[in-house]
């Protein structure tokens, strides 16, 4: 029952994805339908027709949920502003440069005069700032640039408009100014909802009151979900150390409060004994803390994770009155079940799936466990909480590797040291600070200031670990079909008693195994062959060399100015572990601007990086604080930098050779040539092996490309990666006649507001016969070479 009901829900949120797996679905079942009446099976044939109803189900689902969850047919031209009307969906967050902020939309209009008509769906704001203060509910009006979401298309990339489609955002804007952005209509109109924003004001001030810096910020995190308080290093140190779900609002939280006031509801209960004779205690008590549980998650102001757990938590509790009350995979099958009807999208959200599969592997991982554990000295709470941690880690680390891309082996004993403190420490008395600042505000510092100490106390304990575990860390990012490999495995441990034909399973499984590593891992370094990637950063560089021996260089990282997305942490890196790519030897940086080298920083501390070459100049005055952080996370994980200057440009300043491949670094131009523009002092990489080479531009204008053709630099080669993403001022006609390269690639973003490619760079390529390729349109481009033929593979396949 609960496995067939789960099927159901599944296929009513993933049937619409293709429509050729739909029609072949529901062909099987009338197939099967027909082939059943024919054999006159009659007991099989509801089910058939049941399946059936619910593939076409999910279809309609699927086309309502992903075709119209924004409909703005107004907002045609991306490049211009429109005038909107909408109303403030959660609370804003702030991040490094500004802010982000959820409206529904009520109507836009193009430009500032223009009629306003009306818009639906809901968008995703980023602004400098704005002026006064806006709460979840507030009336709107605001000029934006709109985008549609994008995913960077490359191998491992995560998807961010699935991401954002799972919280139903359609679209993305930017404010045309910082004050674009005005409160027309105050929120909260209903009582609920002003009790709520009042209640949120108050614990928020009651925290600051107590405590500061990263603790305030936890408490806010846990009980408002407040999390901008929190610093950078202290998320990373949750993260590597397998406890980042204690950061944000999720169903582990949701599942505190409802324990806490249960217990605490079961204990004034108790007071009047007489009352189990007439009603079941336990379960009026589990009932009655619903309220408490949704009022938590209104006062975190309804964070998607939060409110898909208390749907789980309110259908898995109201079953216990029902004729499942002793079968927790048929509650949690209906609670999954309920939730995909209500929000479909939910079935790609990380937290409804780590959600859904940590409390199906408690569920049946967690007796299998304790039986292990009778065999030591009874420890029956100990054991309990020690199978339950297990069993938690074990069925979300697939999910957390393939969306995180890493695997924290320390996490385990993390987990089952940290989430019984928190449970029975750290959110009891918050939740009690966080009643009584409702109440009495100065006994609510009080026990602010001892869940404070708490705090301090998870918070030191993370740091110490991720200090010192780091080596437990491991960074991998597996495909679906490790994934797979990875749950197979876990079942045929615990199941192996009540497993059949052991030995051909274990065989099947060893044999996918190895035919994956050697697909993945060994492969690239067994061909013996130069592979150049250019990856897709959006408008910028970022380039992987892997030579024949194995050895990786990173030319440029990406970067994107403002905002809180980490071009390194999010793109860069994920591309290199999904190419089977665990050490990166060396980086160059061939221009110190931002979509060159904010992407480099967190390659370097993951990847163990020793050395960051560079042209020697420091990045424009208006970068110069972005720069400067930069450098110090450099010069934190003990990386060298080398500038590379060279005294005259005919000839390599910096030279490398691994594998039988040579790399050539020319210098940048004098500096005391004020007339250049920056980008003129980008060093350019020549790789070669055996009779093909490369040759990489960075940034270089024409200037540039005039003074190094007149050096005598022997520039001749077949492929070329197109200076300033193929700007107008770059490429001109006698240096490509100098390069003539076959193959031209352009790195850019999709949609760019520059204009790239110039139409005249596309043309003077063409003339020469080049083949173009485009990061935008092609994704990652990967050029290999055993030094006599060159392969092209694209991450998106042309003609597809």
């Amino acid at each position: 029952m609960p496995i067939c009901v789960c099927l159901l829900a599944g296929q009513a949120s993933v049937l619409f994805i293709s429509t050729k797996i739909f029609i072949l679905t529901l062909s099987v079942v009338l197939l099967s339908i027909c082939a059943l009446v024919w054999r006159r099976n009659r007991a099989l044939i509801l089910p058939v027709i049941v399946l059936a109803a619910f593939a076409v189900a999910g279809r309609l689902l699927g086309w309502t949920v992903f075709n119209q969850k924004i409909v703005l047919p107004q907002l045609s031209d991306t490049s211009s502003p429109y005038m909107c009307d909408g109303v403030v969906e959660g609370v804003p967050q702030a991040f490094e440069n500004g802010w982000r902020v959820d409206v529904s939309l009520a109507g836009c209009s193009g430009g500032v005069a223009g009629k306003i008509e009306p818009a639906k769906g809901k968008v995703r704001l980023f602004t400098g700032g704005f002026s006064g203060e806006l709460n979840s509910g507030d009336s709107v009006r605001f000029l934006a640039r709109f985008s549609k979401p994008r995913r960077f298309k490359n191998p491992g990339s995560f998807d961010y408009p699935l991401y954002l489609l799972t919280q139903g955002i359609g679209a993305t804007g930017a404010l045309v100014g910082p004050n674009w952005i005005v409160k027309t209509g105050e929120g909260n109109t209903l009582w609920p909802a002003r009790i709520v924003s009042k209640a949120r004001g108050k614990i928020d001030g009651a925290i600051s009151s107590s405590a500061d810096g990263d603790v305030a910020g936890i408490l806010k995190a846990v009980i408002i979900g407040k999390r901008d308080g929190i610093s950078p290093k202290t998320v990373d140190a949750f993260s590597k150390t397998g406890l980042a779900h204690l950061l944000s609002i999720s169903g582990l939280h949701v599942g505190f409060v409802a324990a806490i006031m249960f217990l605490f509801i079961r204990f004034l209960l108790g007071w009047w004994p007489r009352l189990s004779l007439f009603w079941p205690l336990q379960r009026i008590s589990a009932i009655a803390s619903l309220p408490v549980v949704w009022f938590y998650v209104a006062i975190a102001g309804f964070p998607v994770s939060a409110v898909r757990a208390a749907i789980m938590l309110t259908v898995f509790l109201v079953s216990l009155f029902s004729l499942w009350r002793r079968d927790l995979l048929s509650a949690l099958a209906t609670a999954v079940f309920t939730i995909l009807v209500v929000s479909p999208s939910s079935l790609f959200s990380v937290s409804f799936q780590l959600s859904a599969v940590s409390v199906f592997a408690i569920i049946v991982v967690t007796p299998l466990i304790i039986k292990k554990f009778d065999r030591l000295p009874k420890a029956r709470h100990i054991s309990e909480i020690v199978a339950v941690t297990i069993a938690a880690t074990l069925g979300s680390a697939p999910i957390v590797a393939y969306t995180f891309h890493f695997v924290s082996v320390i996490g385990l004993f993390s987990n089952i040291v940290a989430v019984p403190f928190t449970g029975a420490l750290l959110m009891p008395f918050a939740i009690s600070a966080s009643v009584m600042s409702l109440i009495y505000k100065p006994l609510a510092v009080i026990i602010w200031k001892v869940a404070a100490l708490a705090t301090g106390v998870l918070l030191g304990f993370a740091q110490n670990l991720n200090r010192y575990g780091s080596v437990f860390v491991v960074s991998w990012a597996p495909s679906l079909f490790e994934v797979v490999l990875l749950y197979a495995a876990i079942a045929i441990v615990f199941f192996w008693n009540k497993l059949s034909y052991k030995r051909v399973v274990v065989g099947a499984l060893s044999a996918f195994l190895v035919f994956d590593i050697a697909y993945w891992h060994a492969g690239a370094v067994a061909g013996r062959a130069l592979q150049v990637t250019f990856l897709d950063v959006g408008h910028g560089d970022s380039i992987i060399v892997r030579f024949p021996n194995g050895h990786v260089t990173l030319i440029d990282g990406g970067g994107t100015k403002g905002g809180d997305f980490d071009i390194g942490e999010n793109v860069v890196s994920p591309a290199l572990l999904r190419m089977g790519i665990h050490r990166v030897n060396d980086l160059i940086l061939t221009h110190p601007h931002h979509d060159h080298y904010k992407g480099l920083a967190a390659v370097a501390e993951r990847f163990d990086v020793r050395v960051l070459y560079t042209n020697g100049t420091d990045a424009p005055d208006e970068e110069l604080v972005s720069w400067e952080e930069f450098l110090g996370r450099i010069r934190g994980i003990d990386a060298s930098i080398a500038p590379i200057v060279g005294s005259q440009i005919s000839a390599p300043a910096f030279s490398m050779e691994e594998g039988g491949a040579r790399l050539d670094v020319y210098p940048r131009l004098a500096s005391d040539l004020a007339i250049l523009d920056p980008n003129d002092t980008s060093l350019v990489v020549k790789i070669s092996y055996g009779d093909r080479s490369f040759i990489l531009m960075g940034d270089l204008e024409q200037m540039g490309e005039r003074i190094l053709l007149e050096s005598g630099s022997k520039m001749p080669a077949d492929v070329m990666k197109i200076g300033h993403h193929g700007s107008e001022t770059s490429s001109s006609k006698d240096f490509l006649s100098a390069i003539h390269p076959s193959i031209a690639v352009i790195s850019l973003g999709e949609g760019n507001q520059y204009g790239v490619p110039d139409e005249v760079v596309l043309g003077r390529l063409n003339e020469i016969g080049a083949n173009i390729y485009r990061t935008d349109i092609d994704g990652a481009v990967t050029v290999r070479t055993d030094g006599k033929s060159l392969v092209v593979d694209t991450f998106v396949k042309r003609g597809l």
